[in-house]
């Protein structure tokens, strides 16, 4: 692009100033570091108020963005840190230079006097340089990570026009969370200004956060472009994410530097959710949990407990909650779904105009199928949200809520079609407790988690009717044939089922009263009605939902699950749970084979098996997470 490079003075710089003392300190020393190239000068309006939106990839990056301002003729001003304005010195300096001081408190009052300092500075017709992403990028590769909603806030609020620029090469001279290099010196810098964003389509619901976050979604993709253009190389479909780096809680770098902890949600505030929100806050993330109802939120909140479904339980103090969807989904790198399977459609209606200008990871924690449909949740979620299911991930394995809160070791697998999202959620959802590994046979994996239901209840049936051992053995290991039969029908891989989210989720849900399925199945076994049952019960058990749409789907392949047929009887009332004889798969005298894996009756298939884990581990050794 060639542009002039003579630009009429603005009165900001030609006035006397302590941009002057300033300017004459601090340009000279950039100099010596950073030989900086501007490129889209005519960008920046010589006069008036602006907002400059800028990518954020080193501690050095706000005196490279300072001194290309002031070479432009304007004044350069920041968003700086509240606290450091109550330095005797440094307080006056600061606002001397017109720095506008930002609350790092997350209240509505400081959020507003923020906006209200930042709206002073522009009505004396000054800019204002904003990092929409509130801190350093936490992308590996240093590309722009999804941005909050301040800059957009303040645009739309004073009409004021907001200019995305982009650098590159700063990183060169102080590495992210790294020391200054001076040698060797003058390294190359290229700052490019992009035209203002056009935000005018978003001026009539500049109040309403699903608008503030598609607009402030335009903006970073401005940023990106930029800097795919600086770079030469375009921006991954994964830019906007901000990809974990595995950091626990918040890492101390120096008294005055810090790393913001990634912010997470997770929906419904259930004991898996909220289990599942303690994982998070254990493993370094900021949670906030949405519940529907205001009081549970509150006492999350304030008294860090969730008595109704995990007493005894103290919650991580990073743990937070509200009952607006809206507040809990803002800012979040990665959202995790925890309600009713049979609910989610009806919350994804909420919550699809509030995440779609979010590339956020959308994770399903949730082990049911869809009675009306037949449809597993991540297709749900899918159609739902009209989302690349490449965002999607589903979480299973051996994971009974209570013994989790305890902190009890434990592990679970993280499933998706892409292997880079499902990385990314097992890496933010781990920590010295808690260990995930990861796959990408995302059908194996939920059918796992739904089937095991129906197993535990029959388990539960058994119990309660008072049979021993042996029959609960072979339940068990019959059962899993069927899982794996049904599965393998539907497109699943074999061996996922005789991993964590099929026979470790069995053998925990089927052996452990904490399991709901376990439960509700004991009580039938006892003799109590479904109605009764579903009355007694304060959490959903997920399996009694879920027998009609998996038999169903069963008929429709042609597998026989003779387990699942007899728990529908007895839910149905047509046997009595006496009579139930799950673990018998045929109805004449043949003998048949054993079919322990797969359809098949001889070993081959586990030694196989064996032979290629054992293959699969040489190759991939050491890599983390680690495949289950």
């Amino acid at each position: 692009m060639t542009v002039a490079r003579h630009r009429r003075v603005s009165r900001e710089k030609s006035r006397p100033s302590v941009f002057w003392l300033l300017g004459a300190v601090v340009e000279p020393a950039v100099s010596v570091l950073a030989k900086i190239e501007i490129s889209g000068r005519e960008h920046l309006p010589a006069e008036g108020p602006f907002i400059l939106a800028a990518n954020h990839i080193s501690e050095f990056d706000p005196c490279v963005v300072a001194v290309a301002v002031w070479r432009l003729g304007r004044a350069p001003s920041f968003f700086t840190k509240e606290s450091l304005f109550r330095i005797p010195v440094l307080g006056a300096a600061l606002r001397a230079t017109g720095m506008v001081p930002v609350a790092r408190a997350s209240s509505g009052v400081s959020a507003r006097e923020t906006i209200r300092n930042a709206e002073k500075l522009v009505a004396h017709g000054r800019g204002v340089v904003v990092y929409p992403e509130g801190s350093l990028t936490r992308d590996p590769d240093l590309w722009p990570m999804r941005g909050k909603t301040g800059a957009v806030r303040l645009a739309l609020a004073g009409n004021l026009p907001i200019i995305p620029v982009a650098h590159w090469g700063v990183q060169e001279i102080m590495p992210r969370y790294g020391k200054l290099r001076l040698w060797p010196p003058r390294r190359p810098v290229r700052v490019v200004f992009g035209p203002p964003v056009d935000l005018s389509a978003y001026r009539e619901g500049s109040t309403q956060p699903a608008v503030l976050l598609q607009a402030t979604s335009v903006v970073m993709d401005r940023i990106t472009d930029l800097l795919s253009q600086l770079r030469g190389i375009p921006a991954p479909p994964s830019a906007g994410i901000p990809r974990c780096t595995g950091r626990r809680r918040r890492v101390v770098l120096s008294r005055r530097q810090e790393v913001p902890l990634p912010r997470v949600a997770v929906l419904g505030a259930g004991s898996w959710g909220t289990t599942f929100g303690k994982v998070l806050a254990d493993g370094g993330a900021h949670v906030t949990m949405w519940s529907r109802r205001p009081e549970q939120a509150e006492e999350i909140r304030q008294a860090h407990r969730n008595t109704q479904y995990l007493p005894g339980i103290n919650l991580p103090r990073q743990m937070t909650a509200t009952s607006h969807l809206a507040d809990a989904l803002e800012g979040a790198d990665q959202i995790y779904l925890s309600v009713p399977s049979q609910a989610l459609r009806e919350n994804l209606a909420a919550v699809r105009p509030l995440v779609a200008a979010s590339d956020a990871p959308i994770v399903s924690l949730m082990k049911g199928v869809e009675k009306a449909t037949g449809m597993r949740m991540s297709q749900v979620i899918e159609e739902g949200l009209q989302c690349d299911p490449a965002r999607i991930a589903v979480a299973s394995g051996p994971n009974l809520a209570l013994e989790i809160a305890r902190e009890q070791p434990t592990a679970a697998v993280i499933s998706s079609t892409s292997q880079a999202t499902a990385e990314a959620v097992a890496l933010r959802a781990r920590n010295r407790y808690f260990r995930t590994f990861v796959n990408t046979d995302v059908i194996g994996t939920e059918f796992g988690g739904v089937l095991k239901n129906l197993i535990a209840v029959a388990i539960g049936i058994v119990d309660g009717v008072g049979y021993g051992e042996n029959t609960k053995a072979s339940i068990i290991t019959r059962g899993l044939v069927e899982m794996t039969d049904f599965a393998v029908a539907q497109g699943a891989h074999p061996e996922t089922l005789q991993g964590l989210a099929g026979l470790g989720d069995l053998i925990a849900t089927c052996q452990s009263p904490l399991s709901r399925n376990n439960t509700a199945g004991r009580l039938l076994g006892q003799g109590v009605t479904l109605p009764d049952v579903i009355k007694q019960m304060q959490q959903t058990a997920e399996g009694l939902a879920s027998v009609a749409p998996v038999l169903q789907l069963a008929r429709e392949v042609g597998v026989e699950m003779p387990i699942v047929e007899q728990v529908k009887m007895v839910l149905d009332g047509t046997m009595d749970p006496r009579d139930i004889a799950p673990h018998l798969t045929t109805d004449d005298d043949k003998p048949t084979g054993e079919r322990t894996q797969n359809g098949q009756a001889g070993g081959r298939g586990a030694l196989w098996r064996s032979i290629q884990r054992a293959l699969d581990q040489f190759r991939d050794g050491g890599r983390r997470p680690s495949g289950d």
